[in-house]
């Protein structure tokens, strides 16, 4: 199913968000030595929203995104959110019509 210009706008307006925030707010903050990568949790909320198929694209689009900032070889976290994106639409049957998670 093909998404519409308003909703690819609206996921690139969300990554982009996610991106700065990570960059300038969420690096500095390490709780107990982590620091959150908050374009992993828009993933999977996506995924688990959307379904495998979409997920697995947005998982894609935002491994890209982190493979802009991430020292680490270019496409490593796109094929590892490609994958968490599948996986998370895979589960959302069960946990959003499950009652776990509120559309």
């Amino acid at each position: 199913m093909m998404a519409s210009a308003g909703t690819v706008s609206r996921y690139v307006v969300v990554f982009v968000g996610a991106l700065v925030l990570q960059v300038s707010v969420a690096a500095h903050l390490t709780p107990f030595g982590y620091v959150a990568d908050l374009i992993l949790v828009v993933v999977v909320m996506s995924g688990l929203l959307v379904g495998p198929e979409e997920g697995a694209v947005i998982g894609f689009g935002g491994g890209l995104m982190s493979d802009l900032i991430a020292e680490t070889p270019f496409g490593m976290w796109a094929f590892a959110l490609t994958l968490t994106g599948l996986a998370a639409g895979a589960m959302s049957g069960s946990v959003v019509e499950g009652g776990r998670f509120f559309r």
